[in-house]
């Protein structure tokens, strides 16, 4: 895929341009390449089209308007692959396998993180004490990943870029972490429960989201920006929770722990008492915020059923790729190191 298309596509999703805009802009490219393919030897290996998938996000329950929205969403994305799959420019795309490697610099702690994910599959989680800053392989991508590295006020600043593919990444768990995770028509699961994380910038647009926190920090800040995608937070059970929300036509759980959200702002019981919390400024719409927390006590549950609920094992409904939740055997191979 050319990056003018790639480029297309990431202005949709940013909201730069209307779904129809953007599938007219990217026809007229097809066309142009189609009458340029004419009089070129084919070559190099085609993308299939199941490359491109957009992650399954279930936004049912928001009414309507949300279904509406998902199914124009869906129809585009699908006229935009009919397209695609019928000009011969699907043929002249070559997919590749991309090493990522980044050494930790001298004398440095602490690094400022920043992953941005479009249309493709990224697992993170820690790596061996001791290792590269990060490590792993970004698989099947048309374009080579953007990797930024440099040293700033005494911190490393780090930044990788990639679209479509499937990429498995480790940090270093030496190192405290301030992250920004932004996460485009994309399946991530961020698995921090071992890695220092007291700062983390989450920008979720039409993607699934998978994160969970350790017990590292005593504190935790969250930003949260959620659109038209799904994010699903695990929190430790001895942690407090404080949520300010604002958005509309979207879903949350906090129900099932309990609270209550009055005037978009919602705490547990505990959390001016609790040294170890998390709080989290939350905006979203047309979108699912949910929660797995298994608390064992200091929350305010009533004598009404939820206390069971509560702690029991909670399980949230977000159709995703099977593996989501879990590293297998394909993401353990991406993050072998003798692949790196």
């Amino acid at each position: 895929m050319s990056r003018e298309k790639i480029k297309i596509l990431e202005m949709v999703q940013e909201g730069r341009l209307t779904p129809d805009e953007g599938l007219r802009l990217i026809e007229a490219l097809l066309d142009a390449d189609n009458r340029g393919s004419r009089s070129t030897a084919s070559g190099g290996a085609r993308i299939d089209m199941h490359e491109l998938k957009l992650p399954k996000i279930d936004l049912k329950g928001l009414g309507e308007v949300a279904v509406e929205f998902q199914n124009t969403m869906m129809d585009t994305f699908k006229r935009t692959q009919r397209q695609y799959k019928r000009s011969k420019a699907s043929k002249y795309a070559e997919l590749k396998d991309f090493p990522i490697k980044i050494e930790v610099p001298d004398g440095i702690k602490r690094c400022n993180l920043n992953l941005d994910i479009r249309a493709g599959k990224v697992k993170l989680k820690a790596g061996e004490s001791g290792g590269p800053l990060i490590s792993g392989k970004v698989k099947r991508t048309p374009t080579e990943p953007v990797i930024i590295s440099e040293v700033k006020g005494g911190k490393a600043d780090v930044t990788l870029k990639h679209s479509i593919g499937r990429s498995g990444l480790k940090l270093n768990p030496d190192l405290a972490y301030t992250a920004s995770l932004h996460n485009a028509a994309a399946d991530a699961h961020f698995d921090l429960s071992a890695l220092d994380v007291k700062d983390l910038d989450i920008d979720n647009q039409a993607g699934n989201m998978v994160v969970l926190l350790g017990r590292r920090e005593e504190r935790v800040e969250m930003d949260v920006r959620n659109n038209a995608g799904s994010v699903t937070l695990h929190i430790p059970e001895d942690y407090a929770l404080r949520l300010e929300a604002t958005g509309s036509l979207s879903k949350l759980n906090l129900e099932k722990y309990g609270l209550d959200l009055v005037d978009g702002l919602a705490e547990s019981s505990d959390w001016d008492d609790n040294p170890r919390g998390v709080s989290v400024h939350l905006s979203q719409n047309v979108a699912a915020f949910m929660i797995e927390w298994k608390r064992r006590d200091g929350i305010d549950l009533k004598a009404n059923g939820h206390r069971a609920e509560a702690e029991a094992d909670l399980g949230v409904t977000v159709p995703v790729d099977e593996d989501i939740d879990d590293f297998s055997d394909e993401d353990e191979e991406l993050l072998a190191d003798d692949d790196i």
